[in-house]
């Protein structure tokens, strides 16, 4: 993967400048902060083994508890000062991360099992036919082995999402994708590679996160990815009339200056992870992109959540619901590893 700092500092820059609605939720306004700086400090050859960078949406996992803190206030500095001395990292925060380390590798291991025994059939037949995408790039620290296939582990849950919604929806008629809320790309590469037919895909997501899955995108498809540089000049955003892929990744404010008919949108509950007025901006915009009522939104929604910093199910529903033509179906997914709602909503 390829380091472009200069392109994140032009998206954290004109962030500035935007409204409210598009800048991090309260919930994504920590994981933000640290994920910029950490991104230029330690570049992005291993952002899924950097917690500091990856944490909140990437395969990571938490080794050491510090890497969560963004330590820019002077308390905070003076505990960094004190757990970076020779002496204490020695004595406390080296063994403490070894034996992390060392419980992570065995329940990576005993979770490889699990998932080999319930899904090893079904992945047999998935990937009996197709040439699985490359799900190693950045180094996943997450990774699950079923038959002797390792992968990311955001990679199986994309598999799973990707099966379960294929019952409802037919991806092969798809050729237009808009994901909200694209994280570090994982998703995105999924579809693209399992269904070239699809040929053009907006990427959304906020700074930093934004920039990563940009130069993931980048890493397989080149220059079919139209990044932040380019869109920023554009008065208005869409797709050529061309059959060439085009992979469009925009910034949250660039919604507005879209202007194109989608046929499917995509949401992998980081709704939940916004505020009321940010989901019904959304909303609206998603209700005036949606061709008719053959095109779709597919909704995934964790069951459980905080609700001080997260918005319970129903009521998210509700805010697209009640302020929109699109309506929602729930179903049930023939696979499942994570507590999960499946939605499938329509313009009526």
């Amino acid at each position: 993967m390829q380091n472009d700092v200069e392109l994140l500092d032009i998206m954290l820059k004109d962030q500035l400048n935007q409204k409210d609605l598009y800048h991090p939720s309260p919930y994504w306004k920590g994981y933000s902060s640290r994920t910029a700086k950490a991104i230029r400090s330690d570049g992005l050859q291993n952002f899924r083994t950097n917690s500091r960078i990856g944490k909140g949406y990437a395969d990571t996992v938490l080794m050491n508890p510090f890497d969560r803190s963004s330590l820019d206030s002077w308390m905070s500095k003076i505990i960094k000062s004190i757990i970076q001395l020779p002496f204490f990292s020695r004595r406390f925060i080296d063994p403490y991360v070894k034996l992390n380390e060392s419980h992570s590798r065995q329940t990576q291991r005993y979770k490889s099992l699990y998932y080999t025994t319930i899904l090893g059939d079904w992945f047999s037949k998935f990937s009996n036919n197709i040439l699985l995408p490359d799900t190693l790039v950045g180094n996943p620290q997450d990774r699950i082995s079923i038959n002797n296939y390792e992968m990311g582990g955001s990679y199986l849950t994309s598999f799973i999402r990707v099966y379960n919604y294929s019952k409802v929806v037919d991806f092969n008629k798809v050729s237009s994708i808009f994901e909200i809320g694209g994280g570090f790309g994982a998703f995105a590469h999924t579809l693209l590679h399992l269904y070239p037919n699809i040929k053009k895909y907006i990427y959304l997501d906020i700074p930093p996160i934004l920039y990563v899955g940009t130069q993931y995108l980048k890493h397989f498809y080149k220059d079919e990815v139209i990044d932040y540089r380019r869109t920023r000049k554009l008065n208005n955003i869409n797709f050529s009339s061309n059959d060439q892929r085009e992979i469009i990744a925009i910034c949250p404010w660039e919604i507005e200056k879209i202007d194109a008919n989608i046929d499917l949108f995509w949401n992998s509950a980081s709704f939940q992870e916004m505020t009321h007025d940010m989901v019904l901006n959304y909303s609206h915009h998603i209700n005036r992109m949606l061709i008719d009522s053959e095109s779709k939104l597919c909704l995934y929604v964790y069951k459980s959540g905080k609700p001080e910093n997260t918005l319970m199910p129903k009521k998210l529903l509700e805010i697209v619901e009640n302020n929109t033509r699109i309506v929602f179906e729930e179903f049930e997914p023939e696979l499942e590893i994570a507590n999960a709602h499946y939605f499938l909503g329509r313009k009526k």
